[in-house]
């Protein structure tokens, strides 16, 4: 998942009433560019000069045939590399501040889930019900990893770093049904380092997430034709951070263009609803939960899970959980932290990566 202030924008939308609102805001105007925030535009300079190759890889399953766009920072010939999987309502960009810091010690391989980013538009009202669930995307995932190794031609170890719902598509790769289909790539993964991963296994539904899952295209047009969007993109930017004078004018640009564009609106609104198994009378699914919650079991890599003591979007009390459900675990909590250290503390963020990756022994 992005920052939290997608939904904050998604409730707003939500209230006919702030439709009529009159006054004109300046948040947007106040906001400050990536490269006028101290650190950032070194930051960003530095992922810039380690280039990027693109490559548009095809995946097939549960229903869902397209192509996943995996962008590779890096010779590809070192003898480690990093997977990152952004959450939902996001894409690969969401770790621009800190992939530059990471080229120089691995290849990066930045992947794009199903409709996101530079990977090909899906069209969700023609997918099964759960094509873009956690335990496909997981499938869809590994068979692009697969497909990245064997053009590399080599047998590099793998770590991989997720944010939010990528964490659970990242969890979801130790099925054993799963992890056995992909046996030679699962057998490079030896690191895990999760951020605010998303734990399947909620015994209710979000009220937050339910409504960013619903939200129609005619209220967004109709708020973005009426100047509302980029400035309640601000808003809730700003209010997604700590330190809200830190939020990047390019984020909340992104997020008007996430939630204007139909396919990118559809695919994540589909993400979220299809993350946790429902029945049809909106109750938990609850013999899915558990065989999704399972996989937990099979996890037996060093795994490092990073909370942000401030999260509002996903409660910590998941990283606690989880850190007791994964059997080689240690959680993390961050403090003056939402949920995303990659975009309010990179260089914490890539300090972390590489501790954790460099150790021999958890």
């Amino acid at each position: 998942m992005r920052p939290f202030f997608l939904l904050r924008v998604v409730a707003l939308l939500l209230g006919p009433v702030l439709l009529l609102e009159s006054c004109v805001s300046t948040a947007y105007q106040s906001m400050r560019s990536e490269s006028e925030i101290p650190g950032l535009g070194a930051l960003m300079a530095k992922t810039s000069a380690a280039g990027n190759r693109t490559f548009q890889v095809p995946v097939a399953g549960q229903g869902v045939s397209t192509t996943l766009a995996v962008h590779q920072i890096g010779s590809g010939h070192r003898r480690r590399a990093l997977v990152l999987v952004h959450g939902v309502f996001s894409d690969h960009l969401t770790w621009r501040f800190i992939a530059g810091e990471l080229a120089s010690d691995y290849d990066l391989y930045l992947l794009n889930l199903p409709g996101c980013g530079d990977s090909a538009a899906v069209n969700v009202g023609k997918l099964p019900p759960e094509a873009l669930a956690p335990e496909n995307l997981a499938e869809l995932t590994l068979q692009a990893i697969d497909a990245i190794l064997k053009q590399r031609g080599d047998a590099p170890a793998l770590g991989l770093v997720a944010h939010s719902l990528g964490g659970a598509v990242v969890l979801q790769m130790f099925q054993p049904e799963i992890r056995a289909r992909h046996r030679a790539t699962m057998s490079r993964v030896d690191r895990l380092v999760l951020f605010a991963p998303c734990d399947l296994d909620q015994p209710k539904q979000d009220a937050d997430l339910k409504s960013i899952s619903e939200a129609r295209g005619w209220q967004i047009q109709l708020a973005k034709s009426l100047g509302k969007l980029k400035d309640w993109n601000a808003k809730a930017m700003r209010k997604s951070m700590v330190r809200p004078e830190n939020a990047p004018r390019e984020e909340a640009d992104r997020g008007v263009v996430m939630l204007a564009d139909r396919g990118l609106r559809t695919s994540a609104q589909a993400m979220v609803a299809q993350a946790v198994p429902w029945t049809k009378e909106q109750r938990p699914d609850w013999a899915h939960i558990q065989q999704l919650s399972a996989a937990y079991t099979h996890v037996h890599v060093p795994c490092l899970i990073v909370w942000g003591a401030h999260d509002e979007t996903l409660s910590q009390a998941m990283g606690y959980k989880l850190a007791t459900q994964l059997p080689q675990a240690k959680l993390v909590i961050v403090p003056e932290t939402m949920h995303s250290l990659q975009l309010e503390h990179p260089q914490q963020s890539v300090k972390m990566i590489r501790q954790f990756v460099g150790q021999r022994s958890l």
